[in-house]
Order: structure tokens, then C-alpha cells, then sequence
């Protein structure tokens, strides 16, 4: 049998990001033996092994015999197959993917990715009552993340799952303040569960709202990506024409969202669309239609940049909520200012086969003369 216990205390030293002396110091030896061991001059004693292990979070087995590589495709293995069984949502395929899970954990319970495959296990699919007898598995794998893992996604999963499995108030408010913006269409949602199990129900509304809004920015940024195929994939190519009608339908979807047309942060995405629709139709030789598309983009910008600091939505859909413009021009407020626009229209050659025209000079100057592009 193969012994690669030296390899292995380099490798899981080097990923601690500890010294020789560091690890040497914890173990009770000189760094001089760590050094031997490292070098296959040398092994622990049989005493010593075990708290190498346990050091490390790994099994004595993992430490001594099957090497990194094929560990790691052992490990890999079971990921694939429990996101093969995933994919298809039946009764028998989340049997086996449970089946799977515990298995895997049960061979390599200190392998993060495992922990986070069998938790996932315990939670995914289950109604808040329907966790019975698994919680406690689930508190004990979600604290053994919190105390010992570094990687934040895992720990985010962890916290959603003890969020889940939370039975006082409390609890889910401690829960709810540690998940971060990643997690936000999450909390949004539990927030909203809470309040409506509390009988806070004009709480649960605007949190409903809220997580409306929330999912609204999200469907958009989606078609975004895909309309401009950000993956750079060669096989999704989508026509200037097809680009045109998109934007549209995104125009009409905020103006079925918000019959009283107040867009709110949303009038900005407006006059983006109504730009980018007159670059395209430009493209195409449709000079006069992409002027009226410009045009129109014009009103939205300044529709946006003469927003209150402070409104109320009135939208039946939204009448709960308030746009604040501090909340929303924070993050990117250099790129919705009008100045970088002017600049895209002065440089942009699109532009040139209207940039005589009066109704194109009289928008240009709409935007100039406002203060907006300071």
C-alpha cells in the first residue's frame, strides 16, 4: 500500500497557510521532523497521527493512504451524480440523492463540499414543519461550517439553513442580520413569511412588494445578459431586430407593472432601452425611427433626473413602497448620469446620420442646458 502521508501534511499545512515551525510547534516536535516527514525522510509515530488529522479536519485514512487525486475524484464523483439526480425533481430521485448524500458523508465527512452536498440534502424540499428528526443533524453540520469553514458561500448556506430550522424569533433575526446581499431575494422572502405568521400583515404586504421589486431587477438583468450575450457564447447570436424587440417588450412589462407610470428607479431603465433601440435602428438605416427612439429617450432621462429625493409609488402593485434616489444612484450613479450619455452620443459614429437634424440638436440641447450632467 501506498503511504502518502508526507505529501499530504505538505499539502493541508500549505493550505492552512501555515509554516513548518507554526505546525511543528502545535504537534510537539522540532520543525526539523515536520521537515523529514514532508520529505518522505521520515514518519510520525503512531501517536502523533491522529492529531495530525485532527488538526487538519481530515480522516487518519485520507492522511496515510489514497492519495489527494484520487480522493478528489471520488469526491468529484459524488457532486455529479447528486447534481445529475437534482436536475430531475422526483419522488425516487430525491431518495437517491438523500441515499447519496449521507453516503458521501459518511466517507468523507470533513470535505466542505460534502457537508454542504448532505445539508443541502436535509433541507432542500421541505416544508418549514417537515424537518422532524433531521434538525438536529442540520444545526450540528451548519455550526461545524460556522465554526471551522472559510468559504462564504458555504457559510451563507449554513445560516439560510439554520434559518429555516429557527423556532423563536430571536433566532431568525439573528439568522436574518448575518446573510448578505447574495442571499437578499432569500431574506427578503422570510422576512415576509415572518411577519405574515406574526399577523403583521401590512408588514408582509410591503415585504411582499419589496421582494417584488427585488425579483423585478433581477428578471431584468437576466434579459440583459442574455440580449447581449455576455457569455460571448458563438451560438447565441441574437439580430440588431430581435435586440429592438426585446427592449420593447421590457418597456411594456414596466408599463403593465406600473399603470400609473411611476417607474421610480425603473425611468432610467426606460431611456436606456429607448437608446440603445435608436443605436440599433441606426445600424439598420432606419434613421428617422431611431431619432424618435433618441428622442423618446431624452424625455426618460430627464423624467429621471427631475425625481423627487423622495416619492411615493402609487401603482397598485407597489403602493407600499418609496423610491429614494440616495438608495438607488449610489452604487452607480457615474454611470446613469446624462454627461456620459451626451458623451456616447458625440463620439458614437451611429449617431452621425441625424446629428444635423433639428429634432436630434433640440434633444441634445434638452440635456445640455439642465444641470443634470455635473
Amino acid at each position: 500500500m501506498n503511504i502518502y502521508i508526507g505529501e499530504n501534511i505538505r499539502h493541508y499545512r500549505m493550505q492552512k497557510k501555515l509554516t513548518q515551525e507554526e505546525l511543528a510547534d502545535y504537534l510537539g516536535v522540532s520543525f526539523q521532523a515536520v521537515s523529514k516527514w514532508e520529505r518522505a525522510l521520515a514518519y510520525p509515530d503512531i501517536e502523533t497521527i491522529p492529531i495530525i488529522a485532527n488538526f487538519f479536519n481530515i480522516t487518519i485514512d485520507e492522511l496515510m493512504n489514497n492519495s489527494r487525486i484520487q480522493i478528489e475524484g471520488q469526491i468529484c464523483e459524488y457532486l455529479k451524480e447528486y447534481e445529475r439526480l437534482a436536475l430531475t425533481c422526483t419522488k425516487e430521485n430525491n431518495s437517491k440523492k438523500n441515499i447519496l448524500a449521507k453516503e458521501a458523508y459518511a466517507e468523507f465527512p470533513y470535505d466542505w463540499r460534502i457537508i454542504n452536498m448532505y445539508r443541502n440534502s436535509l433541507v432542500c424540499g421541505r416544508d418549514e414543519d417537515d424537518y422532524g428528526d433531521t434538525k438536529p443533524t442540520i444545526r450540528f453540520l451548519c455550526e461545524k461550517v460556522l465554526a471551522d469553514c472559510t468559504n462564504d458561500y458555504f457559510r451563507q448556506c449554513a445560516i439560510s439553513s439554520l434559518l429555516a430550522i429557527s423556532e423563536t424569533p430571536e433566532d431568525e433575526e439573528k439568522w436574518l442580520s448575518l446573510l448578505n446581499d447574495d442571499f437578499c431575494l432569500l431574506r427578503g422572502e422570510r422576512r415576509e413569511d415572518i411577519a405574515f405568521e406574526r399577523g403583521h400583515f401590512s408588514e408582509a404586504l410591503k415585504h411582499c412588494q419589496t421582494n417584488m421589486m427585488e425579483y423585478l431587477g433581477w428578471f431584468l438583468m437576466k434579459i440583459d445578459t442574455l440580449k447581449n450575450n455576455d457569455w460571448g457564447i458563438d451560438e447565441w447570436k441574437i439580430s440588431p431586430e430581435q435586440k429592438i424587440m426585446i427592449n420593447n417588450k421590457v418597456i411594456n412589462v414596466l408599463e403593465i407593472l406600473f399603470e400609473c407610470e411611476d417607474f421610480g428607479e425603473w425611468t432610467w431603465n426606460i431611456a436606456d432601452k429607448y437608446e440603445e433601440n435608436a443605436r440599433f435602428l441606426f445600424s439598420l438605416g432606419k434613421s428617422d425611427e431611431g431619432l424618435n427612439a433618441f428622442v423618446k429617450s431624452v424625455d426618460y432621462w430627464l423624467r429621471y433626473y427631475e425625481l423627487p429625493e423622495k416619492t411615493l409609488y402609487t401603482s397598485v402593485l407597489f403602493n407600499r413602497l418609496e423610491f429614494i434616489r440616495t438608495n438607488i444612484d449610489t452604487a452607480d450613479s457615474e454611470y446613469k448620469k446624462p454627461k456620459r450619455y451626451l458623451n456616447i452620443i458625440r463620439s458614437d459614429p451611429l449617431y452621425d446620420c441625424v446629428r444635423h437634424d433639428e429634432r436630434f440638436i433640440a434633444a441634445v440641447n434638452r440635456l445640455v442646458k439642465n444641470d443634470f450632467t455635473v
